[in-house]
């Protein structure tokens, strides 16, 4: 089946962050602006707060979904994978997820 990652399109970081993948691993970018989200059962709203990836079998979401990504990419990223999802916490700051590192 095939991998497909929903994204913002207007967003320059997510664009240099979706062609970066491109290099690594085989996927459908989909901007959420322009792309059919009733298939994905996901709504306009949901797009605009954070990235989106589905599988055959999944639908991962935000933080989820970029160590789904980088999991994907397999030995060199695993280790990032696991940094970003399991180490450090993720918080949501304004519908921005971000990294939250705990203090010594």
């Amino acid at each position: 089946s095939e991998l497909v990652v929903i994204f913002d399109g207007k967003c320059e970081l997510c664009n240099n962050s979706i062609n970066w993948l491109r290099k690594k691993i085989d996927f459908k970018a989909l901007d959420f602006h322009s792309a059919d989200l009733s298939q994905f059962g996901l709504s306009l709203e949901q797009c605009s707060r954070e990235v989106f990836v589905v599988t055959g079998t999944q639908q991962l979401s935000g933080a989820g979904a970029v160590a789904y990504l980088l999991r994907s990419e397999v030995t060199e990223f695993s280790l990032h994978s696991l940094l970003f999802q399991d180490l450090l916490g993720v918080v949501d700051i304004g519908g921005w997820r971000a990294i939250e590192t705990p203090l010594p």
